[in-house]
């Protein structure tokens, strides 16, 4: 989801997971019995669902950014705004997420 726009109507819960899904930032694979964030929204009409891992649920909290599929992005924007010769990127924030807390 691209839209910047808010949901006229959204759900936002956490789930364990029964099967396998893939997160929508990192695509990592949610293993059955991990818990993961599960949202829902309603978007210019259109119904959306977005599945997000533990870890990077806790960096789009961390980073009070919650446009779905684009955590990535808004990651290596902040980063370079703090060291412009080295961003960092989601697979290295989740690293960090999981071994150390936020980086």
């Amino acid at each position: 989801m691209y839209d910047t726009n808010l949901p006229a109507v959204s759900f936002s819960k956490e789930v364990c997971a029964r099967k396998e899904h893939r997160c929508c930032e990192c695509w990592a694979p949610i293993v059955p019995k991990e818990t993961y964030r599960h949202d829902k929204g309603c978007w210019s009409g259109e119904w959306s669902v977005f599945k997000t891992c533990a870890a990077c649920a806790a960096l789009r909290d961390e980073l009070d950014y919650y446009i779905y599929e684009q955590l990535a992005n808004a990651l290596q924007a902040r980063r370079y705004d703090s060291n412009p010769v080295s961003p960092l990127s989601l697979e290295e924030a989740l690293f960090h997420i999981r071994y150390n807390g936020y980086p």
